[in-house]
């Protein structure tokens, strides 16, 4: 514990250099990023390149597999049979031809079953941690992402003592995001630590210690993070993904804007995309607003209209269904997956005009993050 300390100390300035200098291109289209990028890579020589990846959500995990398979080629990725639909349907999307493996009666996928994968996503449920573990350690493949969305805080600590210092990739939870860096996880991705820190000082004022970042699921949006997710879409070249971690099934969204590729798997994170992407004031009942929503959704080529049924307004999910679910997976092997179910999606909710992002009040949130980060360590 002392010696992953001792590193955190070393690359604290760094991370901290890195975050600063995001927050303060926030409202800032011309945003430059390579200081950003220049402490990232500092941050990513303290650390080498990570072999296994922790991450506190499926959908990250699939984000975090994406961004790597896509420089390497035409990966194949390998998901248990169980996993989250919106992370087949993105995965789809993107191409990447995924692998169901069979997973047992605790939910453990077979390790035979990802031969034929290039990336492995394994998924540590609330049963059997040593299981997930000892699976994680016999895989061939040189990245392994491990889902610990419903683990206990025991997984962590077995992951830690098993494949020693790891990298948190993707939007980690505030309390997760804690409990991580004390026990040497460390974001190999500055982004990431940007999100997470920030959304760390928005949630406390909200009263609520662990809600994803950047889209407060359940909770009204805070600015804090609807800012940070503004930053990002302003940087972000390629694919950007959202989700709210809920048991319903709900297939992804693809849209593009500005050549920006979304993927939202919820009404409530595509609510927080719209208001940060289309700056309007669309009130409910307001018809001139209603008519700058529809020219503004027009010139970016998206669709104009609501539609009823989410699987009519995308095409591909009618092609590519859902895997099984937990119990189609353990009941019915084998037997055919039924098409996605239709359900009543509203595209475009209200919106509410959002004031500019604050960035004194950003940093605010960070250095109480840090405080907090920082006093925790030393009691802990």
């Amino acid at each position: 514990m002392t010696a992953i300390r001792d590193r955190w100390a070393e690359i604290d300035d760094s991370v901290r250099r890195a975050v600063a200098t995001a927050l303060a291109g926030v409202s800032d289209t011309r945003f430059d990023e390579a200081p950003l990028l220049a402490a990232e890579a500092e941050l990513r020589h303290l650390l080498g390149l990570p072999e296994v990846l922790l991450t506190s959500s499926a959908t990250a995990a699939a984000h975090a597999v994406f961004l790597r398979s896509r420089a390497d080629g035409g990966a194949r990725l390998g998901l248990p049979a169980h996993v989250f639909p919106g992370v087949a349907g993105a995965a789809v999307t993107a191409g990447l031809d995924p692998v169901f493996v069979p997973v047992n009666r605790d939910l453990i996928a077979d390790a035979a079953g990802y031969g034929s994968c290039d990336v492995a996503l394994v998924h540590f449920p609330w049963g059997d941690v040593r299981g997930a573990a000892d699976l994680a350690g016999r895989l061939p493949q040189r990245l392994v992402v491990l889902d610990v969305s419903h683990a206990t805080p025991r997984v962590p600590r077995r992951v830690w003592e098993r494949f020693g210092t790891v990298a948190a990739v993707g939007s980690l939870g505030a309390g997760k995001f804690l409990s991580g860096m004390e026990m040497g996880f460390v974001a190999s991705d500055s982004r990431a630590f940007l999100r997470s820190v920030a959304a760390l000082g928005a949630v406390r004022r909200e009263g609520t210690f662990d809600v994803p970042a950047p889209v407060a699921t359940k909770l009204r949006p805070h600015p804090l993070a609807v800012a940070v997710l503004r930053a990002q879409l302003c940087r972000l070249p390629a694919k950007l993904e959202a989700h709210d971690e809920t048991w319903e099934y709900l297939a992804p969204r693809l849209a593009e804007v500005d050549g920006v590729r979304v993927v939202t798997t919820s009404a409530q994170a595509e609510r927080v995309f719209w208001r940060c992407l289309l700056d309007v004031d669309s009130l409910d009942g307001d018809p001139a607003a209603e008519s700058d929503l529809v020219k503004a959704l027009r010139a970016r080529g998206l669709p104009a209209s609501r539609p009823e049924y989410l699987d009519e307004a995308v095409s591909w999910t009618a092609a590519c269904p859902r895997p099984a679910t937990t119990r189609e997976a353990l009941q019915a092997r084998g037997a055919a997956v039924p098409p996605p179910i239709p359900r009543r999606y509203l595209a475009l909710p209200g919106f509410v005009r959002l004031p500019p992002p604050d960035c004194d009040e950003l940093l605010r949130g960070l250095e109480a993050g840090l405080r907090d980060f920082r006093a925790a360590r030393r009691t802990g």
